[in-house]
């Protein structure tokens, strides 16, 4: 049998070798995708190998065969030539086919492990009452996260922190993207501490109930007294801006001589839901409401003026009420004019301005002469007054809104009267109270409308009489509720526990119009009414009692006249 073969086929084989040497180990550590299909590739050519073997062993055979038959020499060159092409054919396709699917099953494992994060944003000055925890979570497109948070008083053990409610849209069902998508939980801290505390917050992204990714701030300086001094401003309608005062946690009040300068007439003033900021109303000639003088507030209770003035007469707004948003990111504002509608100004980072919608304007949802303004516990609807004197069909007075989704989900008319300038909602959300305040009419309103609410609806409404209510507050434990008569130089006391609320007392207070009372804490229920010249404290108790205190004055002369005032929640 001839071997003149051999030395090619050997040489052959030690070149693939020297090829397969050569290859070994490029790139193997770089990810699991790229490992799989360099193996695909060694295994074509180790397929290659051992099909050239088989090949070559079985075309030896049948070329000895062949040999025997039709000439040993030629029979084992044909069969070796045909023995080798077979099995270098199927030794490629069986390695080219199991390379392949190793580097697409391995390519398609690592292409199946999803990555996820989550970062918080840093929080800014200190906190209190509302905490809104700003983040970006990140994850597979497609997927849904959910984001809890939890805080610690020592960094170290850590207890579900309660959420203000109606603000899980912000950090539930987010839907995730490998770029990030932002989201924010508001922390009720309120609800959770008393005191004031350091405290360290952790967030942990959830995806099918799996946590997913975590990450942490702290510590935070967080101001959480339920009892302590509150600062306070007072607006003088014909003064040079609004009075700077303490209501100490005694009950006391201070008039600390200082004012906050405005460049109009002070009418309303309001502070954001953590405490931190706020703004003064004031009004122009004729009555037009035409500038806000926003002003932020430090930790030792200090007022100072924000960003300078906010002229707002050029945007044709005449503001009825400023109302805070519960997670305190702004105020909402009530304009009067005309077409109205809400406004909303915003103190995000402590940069006051006005909100702008889709369309660059600052008139987020239109309305027909809007006046008070009370948001219900769910912190997504709002219950609105007033409209009845713009001719419609109906002249709704009576408005029910999601605040969320800036629509009008009810319409009522109720006879309510065009200068219902508040309205007050218990902490259940059962009722609302709506003063009929319109003295002019003839007869004048003789009620306060109690309304009652079905979901989005306003189910029905029955009324109270008294005559020319003006506002109202309810005492946080929903038992009672004062209401100001400028018209009749009263405040009426309203029994709430009785269906209807009865009228159980009347207190004489001269031009009693503006109410501002603390709603937590040892003070709960202590309410300021504006006075002529001073700020009378009447000390509400839910079964509807009431305590006269001892009111502070600001003077003689117009300059001295109080109108709005509001003290630090």
């Amino acid at each position: 049998m001839s071997q003149t073969w051999r030395p090619t086929l050997i040489a052959a084989l030690c070149a693939a070798l020297l090829l397969l040497a050569g290859c070994d180990g490029g790139g193997g550590d770089e990810d699991a995708g790229l490992d799989a299909t360099l193996d695909g590739d060694a295994g074509e050519d180790a397929g290659e190998d051992a099909g050239e073997d088989a090949g070559e062993d079985a075309g030896e055979d049948a070329g000895e065969d062949a040999g025997e038959d039709a000439g040993e020499d030629a029979g084992e060159d044909a069969g070796a030539d045909a023995g080798e092409d077979a099995g270098e054919d199927a030794g490629e396709d069986a390695g080219e086919d199991a390379g392949e699917d190793a580097g697409e099953d391995a390519g398609a494992d690592e292409g199946a492990t999803p990555s996820y994060g989550l970062s918080l944003l840093p929080l800014d000055g200190w906190q209190r009452g509302p905490v809104r925890v700003d983040l970006v979570a990140m994850g597979p497109a497609g997927e849904l996260g959910d984001v809890g948070l939890s805080f610690s008083q020592d960094g170290t053990a850590f207890v579900p922190a309660t959420a203000l409610p109606g603000s899980l849209a912000g950090c539930h069902g987010l839907g995730l993207s490998p770029a990030g998508v932002p989201g924010r939980c508001v922390w009720d801290s309120k609800a959770d501490l008393e005191v004031d505390a350091q405290v360290w917050l952790r967030a942990s992204l959830r995806v099918g109930g799996t946590v997913r990714a975590t990450d942490e701030l702290g510590p935070l300086e967080l101001h959480d007294a339920r009892d302590f001094d509150r600062p306070g401003l007072v607006a003088h309608f014909y003064g040079p801006g609004a009075s700077l005062l303490w209501l100490r946690a005694d009950g006391s009040l201070e008039d600390t001589g200082q004012d906050l300068a405005t460049p109009e007439r002070a009418s309303l003033v309001a502070f954001t839901a953590d405490g931190r900021f706020g703004a003064v109303l004031a009004e122009g000639d004729g009555g037009v409401h035409h500038t806000l003088t926003p002003f932020a507030v430090a930790r030792d209770g200090a007022v100072s003026a924000l960003g300078g003035t906010l002229d707002i007469q050029a945007l044709d707004l005449m503001g009825s009420d400023l109302v805070p948003a519960p997670d305190g990111s702004g105020l909402w504002l009530t304009y009067r004019t005309g077409q109205g509608g809400l406004f909303f100004l915003s103190f995000e980072g402590g940069a006051p301005a006005l909100l702008e919608d889709a369309a660059g304007g600052h008139l987020l949802l239109p309305m027909t002469l809007p006046a008070g303004l009370a948001i219900l516990p769910d912190n997504r609807r709002a219950i609105v007054s007033g409209g009845a004197l713009v001719i419609d069909d109906p002249p709704y007075d009576l408005t029910l809104l999601d605040l969320q989704s800036l629509t009008v989900l009810d319409q009522q008319v109720a006879g309510v009267g065009s200068l219902a300038d508040t309205v007050a909602v218990t902490s259940d959300g059962a009722l609302a109270l709506v003063p009929a305040a319109d003295p002019w009419n003839d007869p004048p309103n003789p009620q306060v409308l109690v309304v009652r609410f079905d979901g989005d609806t306003i189910s029905s409404w029955t009324s109270v009489p008294v005559v020319g209510a003006a506002r109202v507050a309810i005492h946080p434990a929903d038992g009672a509720a004062l209401v100001t008569s400028w018209d009749q130089d009263a405040v009426y006391v309203l029994d709430l526990s009785s269906d209807p609320p009865a009228l159980v007392q009347t207190l004489t207070v001269g031009l009693a119009d503006h109410l501002t009372c603390v709603r937590e804490g040892s003070l709960a229920g202590l309410c300021l009414v504006s006075s002529v010249a001073e700020l009378v404290p009447l000390r509400l108790s839910p079964d509807a009692s009431v305590v006269r205190g001892t009111p502070l004055g600001f003077g003689g002369g117009n300059a001295g006249i109080v109108y709005g005032a509001a003290i630090q929640p």
